[in-house]
């Protein structure tokens, strides 16, 4: 899918009229083209604004999650925001041109060239396309200016990337309030229970954010067979876990460190009360959420089935997935219920089904 270079693309994938546009928005184009079943989907990164972008390929994934996306951008270099963020989406078959003054004649089978060679190569992995991770590029930016010959700082900075590779490879779900008293704290217990199932889980609040913990330490806690922490930041955690899940206590009380937490985390959750009034304080925050992440989930805490209608068809729009929380008032048992909706809310994380055993199976199979 491109604006200006549908004749180098026909020609890589020998194929005519394959890509088009008829002057509608990018995401009304990737719906089109979820419509019918496509093998390889190769897009332009300059065929639309970026943000427009990233919601028409996260609209297009949900839709065809089989789907290989190829991005395909001229004079792109690592650090590259536009790049970082379509990487963040866990796309990384992503095919760089550099034109350096060539003419169009010159640059035609260049990008042909390029492009066969990508599809050829089996689907890219994070190994193959880390350099346009932008938070590992920062990492390695800020330890460039760190002064050479001292041991204590190149281990210090080589710790960091150490963390900060683990916590790309360990799923980090934060849960956050849309008000006080949410069910912040009692979701994130659950979905840890939830994780515990299948590994080692770490359960974290932020030394800036309310909780149940108690003052910052540098040991865990442990609960349940769940190791809690209180840390200033995701950084400080021991690089051991399976899961993460950060209780990041109510978004009206958010910092920087929160929110810089948020955007890092694989998947996002917002918890919200199923009162009228508190579906209100919801609706007010949307704004400044969509301002730090643009794709959440909803929690809603134990809502009727009219109200669990009602409030699914006001957020149909946002097209964030909602999914409704059942009473149960004890945090560290999980019910029936409440273990298939996580298991559905958390589904890429599960390990993978085999035979007729459930993940409820499997967890009641224990007691």
């Amino acid at each position: 899918m491109t604006k200006n270079l549908h004749q180098d693309f026909e020609q890589a994938i020998e194929e005519s009229n394959a890509f088009y546009w008829d002057g509608s928005s990018i995401r009304e184009q990737l719906d089109s083209a979820a419509r019918v079943h496509i093998r390889t989907l190769i897009i332009d990164i300059e065929a639309a604004p970026i943000d427009e972008l990233i919601m028409g390929l996260r609209s297009f994934r949900r839709q065809r999650p089989n789907t290989r996306i190829i991005v395909f951008g001229f004079d792109r270099q690592p650090g590259d925001a536009s790049i970082g963020r379509i990487f963040a989406q866990g796309i990384y078959d992503i095919v760089v041109v550099q034109r350096e003054d060539m003419t169009e004649e010159e640059l035609s089978p260049i990008i042909i060239s390029a492009i066969q060679e990508k599809l050829q190569a089996p689907v890219a992995t994070y190994a193959d396309a880390a350099k346009w991770d932008v938070l590992s590029e920062e990492i390695t930016s800020s330890s460039a200016k760190q002064k050479k010959g001292s041991s204590s700082v190149i281990e210090k900075v080589r710790e960091t990337v150490v963390i900060q590779e683990r916590l790309i490879g360990t799923p980090v779900i934060a849960v956050i309030g849309a008000h006080a008293g949410a069910g912040t704290t009692y979701c994130s217990l659950q979905m840890s229970q939830a994780f515990l199932q299948c590994g080692s889980v770490a359960y974290v609040e932020l030394t800036s954010t309310r909780g149940f913990t108690q003052p910052e330490t540098e040991e865990p806690s442990m609960v349940n067979g769940i190791e809690v922490w209180r840390l200033p930041s995701l950084n400080c955690l021991p690089p051991k876990y399976n899961y993460i899940v950060l209780n990041a206590g109510y978004w009206p009380n958010r910092t920087d460190e929160v929110k810089n937490e948020i955007r890092r985390a694989s998947k996002a959750f917002v918890a919200v009360g199923s009162s009228t009034w508190r579906y209100r304080d919801f609706s007010e925050q949307i704004d400044s959420m969509m301002k730090t992440r643009e794709e959440w989930h909803i929690l809603l805490q134990a809502p009727s089935d009219r109200q669990a209608k009602e409030i699914r068809k006001d957020v149909s729009k946002l097209e964030w997935p909602l999914f409704a929380i059942p009473y149960q008032p004890e945090p560290f048992e999980l019910s029936e219920e409440s273990a298939n909706v996580f298991e559905e809310a958390l589904h890429e994380y599960m390990p993978k089904k085999s035979g007729k055993t459930s993940f409820f199976n499997r967890l009641f199979a224990r007691a």
